[in-house]
Protein backbone atom coordinates (compact mmCIF):
# COMPACT_ATOMS: atom_id res chain seq x y z
CA UNK A 1 0.00 0.00 0.00
CA UNK A 2 1.40 3.51 -1.21
CA UNK A 3 2.11 6.37 1.70
CA UNK A 4 -0.94 8.35 -0.28
CA UNK A 5 -3.54 5.45 -0.16
CA UNK A 6 -2.20 4.55 3.68
CA UNK A 7 -3.35 8.61 4.56
CA UNK A 8 -6.14 7.84 3.01
CA UNK A 9 -7.28 5.31 4.57
CA UNK A 10 -6.50 7.10 8.08
CA UNK A 11 -8.35 9.81 7.11
CA UNK A 12 -11.51 7.41 5.64
CA UNK A 13 -10.93 5.92 9.68
CA UNK A 14 -10.65 9.01 11.40
CA UNK A 15 -13.58 10.82 9.57
CA UNK A 16 -15.42 7.88 10.44
CA UNK A 17 -14.80 8.04 13.96
CA UNK A 18 -15.98 11.80 13.97
CA UNK A 19 -19.08 10.69 12.17
CA UNK A 20 -19.84 8.22 14.73
CA UNK A 21 -19.15 10.39 17.54
CA UNK A 22 -21.54 13.27 16.34
CA UNK A 23 -24.00 10.32 15.74
CA UNK A 24 -23.63 9.02 19.03
CA UNK A 25 -24.06 12.90 20.82
CA UNK A 26 -27.26 13.34 18.42
CA UNK A 27 -28.85 10.08 19.33
CA UNK A 28 -27.90 11.23 23.17
CA UNK A 29 -29.94 14.66 22.22
CA UNK A 30 -32.08 12.54 20.85
CA UNK A 31 -33.44 10.92 23.47
CA UNK A 32 -33.44 13.82 25.99
CA UNK A 33 -36.48 15.19 23.79
CA UNK A 34 -38.73 12.52 25.33
CA UNK A 35 -39.55 12.90 28.82
CA UNK A 36 -42.46 12.76 32.04
CA UNK A 37 -45.51 14.91 32.39
CA UNK A 38 -47.75 14.60 35.22
CA UNK A 39 -51.41 15.24 34.58
CA UNK A 40 -52.51 14.55 37.56
CA UNK A 41 -51.13 15.59 40.93
CA UNK A 42 -51.96 13.01 43.92
CA UNK A 43 -51.08 13.48 47.57
CA UNK A 44 -47.95 11.88 47.38
CA UNK A 45 -45.49 11.61 43.93
CA UNK A 46 -46.10 7.90 43.93
CA UNK A 47 -49.61 9.04 43.53
CA UNK A 48 -49.05 11.01 41.02
CA UNK A 49 -50.67 10.02 37.57
CA UNK A 50 -47.48 10.64 34.69
CA UNK A 51 -47.67 9.66 30.46
CA UNK A 52 -44.78 9.97 28.40
CA UNK A 53 -44.14 12.86 26.21
CA UNK A 54 -41.66 14.29 23.49
CA UNK A 55 -40.55 17.35 21.77
CA UNK A 56 -39.93 16.46 17.84
CA UNK A 57 -37.61 18.55 15.98
CA UNK A 58 -39.85 20.88 14.00
CA UNK A 59 -39.76 20.98 10.67
CA UNK A 60 -38.71 23.86 7.80
CA UNK A 61 -42.75 24.42 7.58
CA UNK A 62 -42.89 24.71 11.68
CA UNK A 63 -39.66 26.72 11.81
CA UNK A 64 -41.29 29.58 9.02
CA UNK A 65 -44.37 29.63 9.82
CA UNK A 66 -43.17 30.26 13.94
CA UNK A 67 -40.84 33.28 11.99
CA UNK A 68 -44.25 34.71 10.35
CA UNK A 69 -46.34 34.01 13.67
CA UNK A 70 -43.52 36.01 15.83
CA UNK A 71 -43.52 38.73 13.38
CA UNK A 72 -46.73 39.70 13.90
CA UNK A 73 -46.71 39.80 17.38
CA UNK A 74 -43.81 42.01 17.42
CA UNK A 75 -45.60 43.94 15.06
CA UNK A 76 -48.21 44.05 17.71
CA UNK A 77 -45.89 44.91 20.54
CA UNK A 78 -44.51 47.85 18.11
CA UNK A 79 -47.88 49.00 17.97
CA UNK A 80 -48.08 49.32 21.61
CA UNK A 81 -45.57 51.49 21.91
CA UNK A 82 -42.42 48.78 23.02
CA UNK A 83 -39.23 49.43 21.93
CA UNK A 84 -37.06 47.34 19.65
CA UNK A 85 -34.00 45.72 20.38
CA UNK A 86 -32.49 48.04 18.39
CA UNK A 87 -33.78 51.16 20.35
CA UNK A 88 -33.46 49.32 23.64
CA UNK A 89 -30.46 50.97 25.68
CA UNK A 90 -32.22 54.56 25.14
CA UNK A 91 -35.34 53.53 25.73
CA UNK A 92 -33.57 52.30 29.17
CA UNK A 93 -31.78 55.44 29.79
CA UNK A 94 -35.44 56.94 29.74
CA UNK A 95 -37.01 54.84 32.14
CA UNK A 96 -37.38 55.21 35.48
CA UNK A 97 -37.57 53.19 38.28
CA UNK A 98 -37.28 55.00 41.51
CA UNK A 99 -35.74 57.67 43.36
CA UNK A 100 -32.43 58.13 45.35
CA UNK A 101 -32.75 59.04 49.17
CA UNK A 102 -32.31 63.04 47.61
CA UNK A 103 -35.03 62.41 45.14
CA UNK A 104 -33.03 62.20 42.24
CA UNK A 105 -34.42 59.83 39.59
CA UNK A 106 -32.78 56.71 39.31
CA UNK A 107 -33.09 54.87 35.00
CA UNK A 108 -32.36 51.27 34.07
CA UNK A 109 -29.43 52.28 32.24
CA UNK A 110 -27.43 55.61 32.39
CA UNK A 111 -24.37 56.87 29.80
CA UNK A 112 -22.06 56.32 33.20
CA UNK A 113 -23.43 52.40 32.46
CA UNK A 114 -22.27 53.15 28.82
CA UNK A 115 -18.56 53.76 29.17
CA UNK A 116 -18.26 51.23 32.47
CA UNK A 117 -19.60 48.61 30.18
CA UNK A 118 -17.13 49.19 27.34
CA UNK A 119 -14.17 49.47 29.76
CA UNK A 120 -14.80 46.22 30.46
CA UNK A 121 -15.69 44.92 27.51
CA UNK A 122 -12.23 46.67 26.17
CA UNK A 123 -10.21 45.44 29.17
CA UNK A 124 -11.52 41.92 28.67
CA UNK A 125 -10.84 42.20 24.43
CA UNK A 126 -7.19 43.51 25.34
CA UNK A 127 -6.34 40.48 28.05
CA UNK A 128 -7.48 37.30 25.49
CA UNK A 129 -5.27 38.86 22.56
CA UNK A 130 -2.68 38.81 25.28
CA UNK A 131 -3.56 35.38 26.29
CA UNK A 132 -4.19 34.37 22.75
CA UNK A 133 -0.58 35.35 21.99
CA UNK A 134 1.54 34.06 24.61
CA UNK A 135 5.41 34.77 24.45
CA UNK A 136 5.33 35.23 28.35
CA UNK A 137 5.95 32.83 31.23
CA UNK A 138 3.01 30.08 32.43
CA UNK A 139 2.87 32.10 35.48
CA UNK A 140 1.93 35.28 34.00
CA UNK A 141 -0.33 33.84 31.35
CA UNK A 142 -2.23 32.24 33.99
CA UNK A 143 -2.77 35.71 36.00
CA UNK A 144 -3.59 37.07 32.48
CA UNK A 145 -6.52 34.47 32.34
CA UNK A 146 -7.38 34.77 35.84
CA UNK A 147 -8.41 38.67 35.21
CA UNK A 148 -10.46 37.71 32.44
CA UNK A 149 -12.21 35.20 34.20
CA UNK A 150 -12.89 38.16 36.95
CA UNK A 151 -13.94 40.87 33.79
CA UNK A 152 -15.77 38.13 32.70
CA UNK A 153 -18.13 38.06 35.98
CA UNK A 154 -17.88 42.14 36.16
CA UNK A 155 -19.36 42.23 32.69
CA UNK A 156 -22.26 39.03 33.21
CA UNK A 157 -23.20 41.76 35.89
CA UNK A 158 -24.43 44.39 32.80
CA UNK A 159 -25.08 41.56 31.05
CA UNK A 160 -27.68 40.42 33.41
CA UNK A 161 -28.88 43.96 33.54
CA UNK A 162 -29.39 44.31 29.49
CA UNK A 163 -30.83 40.87 29.87
CA UNK A 164 -33.70 42.66 31.75
CA UNK A 165 -33.93 45.41 29.64
CA UNK A 166 -34.45 43.12 26.29
CA UNK A 167 -37.16 41.35 28.18
CA UNK A 168 -39.05 44.67 28.01
CA UNK A 169 -38.34 45.20 23.97
CA UNK A 170 -40.93 43.88 21.19
CA UNK A 171 -37.81 41.18 19.89
CA UNK A 172 -38.45 39.61 23.40
CA UNK A 173 -42.08 39.01 23.12
CA UNK A 174 -41.76 37.74 19.14
CA UNK A 175 -38.47 35.79 20.86
CA UNK A 176 -40.94 33.88 23.65
CA UNK A 177 -43.95 33.90 20.55
CA UNK A 178 -41.46 31.50 18.73
CA UNK A 179 -41.11 29.16 22.01
CA UNK A 180 -44.28 28.76 22.46
CA UNK A 181 -45.68 28.18 18.92
CA UNK A 182 -42.81 25.12 18.72
CA UNK A 183 -44.05 23.97 21.83
CA UNK A 184 -47.54 24.00 20.41
CA UNK A 185 -46.70 22.04 16.91
CA UNK A 186 -43.92 19.65 18.28
CA UNK A 187 -45.15 18.64 21.69
CA UNK A 188 -46.81 14.92 21.77
CA UNK A 189 -48.14 11.83 23.73
CA UNK A 190 -45.91 8.96 23.41
CA UNK A 191 -48.93 7.49 21.40
CA UNK A 192 -48.07 10.26 18.52
CA UNK A 193 -51.15 12.33 19.84
CA UNK A 194 -50.68 16.32 20.05
CA UNK A 195 -50.42 17.40 23.81
CA UNK A 196 -51.66 20.57 22.27
CA UNK A 197 -54.45 21.38 19.00
CA UNK A 198 -53.44 25.06 18.67
CA UNK A 199 -52.09 27.85 20.53
CA UNK A 200 -55.98 28.68 21.91
CA UNK A 201 -55.09 25.16 23.65
CA UNK A 202 -52.02 25.80 24.40
CA UNK A 203 -53.17 28.70 26.62
CA UNK A 204 -56.27 27.62 28.62
CA UNK A 205 -56.13 27.25 32.40
CA UNK A 206 -57.23 23.09 31.78
CA UNK A 207 -53.52 22.81 30.06
CA UNK A 208 -51.80 25.23 32.57
CA UNK A 209 -49.88 22.38 34.66
CA UNK A 210 -49.01 20.44 31.27
CA UNK A 211 -48.02 23.80 29.68
CA UNK A 212 -45.79 24.39 32.34
CA UNK A 213 -44.03 21.15 32.27
CA UNK A 214 -43.79 21.35 28.52
CA UNK A 215 -42.16 24.40 28.62
CA UNK A 216 -39.51 23.72 31.03
CA UNK A 217 -38.84 20.53 29.18
CA UNK A 218 -38.29 22.68 25.87
CA UNK A 219 -36.18 25.17 27.33
CA UNK A 220 -34.17 22.83 29.01
CA UNK A 221 -33.29 21.41 25.35
CA UNK A 222 -32.72 25.09 24.04
CA UNK A 223 -30.00 26.01 27.04
CA UNK A 224 -28.70 22.47 26.30
CA UNK A 225 -28.23 23.01 22.88
CA UNK A 226 -26.95 25.92 23.19
CA UNK A 227 -24.54 25.11 25.68
CA UNK A 228 -22.63 22.41 23.11
CA UNK A 229 -22.51 24.80 20.59
CA UNK A 230 -20.86 27.77 22.32
CA UNK A 231 -17.06 27.58 22.23
CA UNK A 232 -15.38 26.92 25.46
CA UNK A 233 -14.19 30.39 26.60
CA UNK A 234 -10.17 31.77 26.14
CA UNK A 235 -9.54 31.24 29.77
CA UNK A 236 -11.04 28.41 30.43
CA UNK A 237 -9.35 26.54 27.34
CA UNK A 238 -6.09 27.73 28.97
CA UNK A 239 -6.68 27.03 32.58
CA UNK A 240 -7.97 23.54 30.59
CA UNK A 241 -4.79 22.51 28.55
CA UNK A 242 -2.07 23.67 30.76
CA UNK A 243 -3.31 21.99 33.99
CA UNK A 244 -4.62 24.44 35.85
CA UNK A 245 -8.30 22.91 36.01
CA UNK A 246 -9.43 19.93 37.74
CA UNK A 247 -12.09 17.45 36.05
CA UNK A 248 -14.65 18.89 37.55
CA UNK A 249 -14.02 22.22 35.71
CA UNK A 250 -13.02 24.29 39.11
CA UNK A 251 -10.10 26.23 38.27
CA UNK A 252 -6.84 25.51 40.45
CA UNK A 253 -4.08 27.67 42.09
CA UNK A 254 -0.86 28.68 39.95
CA UNK A 255 0.42 25.96 41.87
CA UNK A 256 -2.20 23.32 40.62
CA UNK A 257 -2.56 22.54 44.52
CA UNK A 258 -5.53 24.28 45.63
CA UNK A 259 -9.21 24.92 43.89
CA UNK A 260 -9.80 28.58 44.12
CA UNK A 261 -13.27 28.51 41.95
CA UNK A 262 -16.46 26.12 42.88
CA UNK A 263 -18.09 24.74 39.68
CA UNK A 264 -20.62 23.46 41.44
CA UNK A 265 -21.56 26.21 44.32
CA UNK A 266 -22.51 30.22 43.50
CA UNK A 267 -20.00 30.88 46.35
CA UNK A 268 -15.83 30.38 45.82
CA UNK A 269 -13.66 28.04 47.31
CA UNK A 270 -13.30 28.02 51.18
CA UNK A 271 -10.71 26.12 53.62
CA UNK A 272 -10.56 25.13 56.61
CA UNK A 273 -8.04 26.27 59.45
CA UNK A 274 -5.58 23.84 57.85
CA UNK A 275 -5.48 25.04 54.38
CA UNK A 276 -7.60 21.97 53.26
CA UNK A 277 -10.69 22.77 50.58
CA UNK A 278 -14.04 22.42 52.24
CA UNK A 279 -16.45 20.83 50.03
CA UNK A 280 -19.68 22.56 49.89
CA UNK A 281 -22.62 20.04 51.44
CA UNK A 282 -25.10 18.70 49.10
CA UNK A 283 -28.96 19.71 49.99
CA UNK A 284 -31.33 18.15 47.86
CA UNK A 285 -34.77 19.97 47.55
Amino acid sequence: MSEKEVTNEVINEVTEEVKTQAQIIQEAFDELRKFEIIVEVGKTPEEHVVRNAEILVPSDTTLSQAEAYAKNIIQERVDAGDPLVADMMEFAKTKQIGLTQDNKPVYLWTDEDDIKYATLDNELTKNIKKLVRGRMKLSEGYNTAWEIYQLRQDIQAYNSRRWEIYGLTADAAGEEAVHKFLCTETAIWEDGERIFTDLDDFETEEKRIIRNQVIAHYMKLVRLQNDYSAPLETELKFFQEYGFMNGQGDILDVNKKRVITNVNSEFGAFYDDSGNYVEPVRIDG
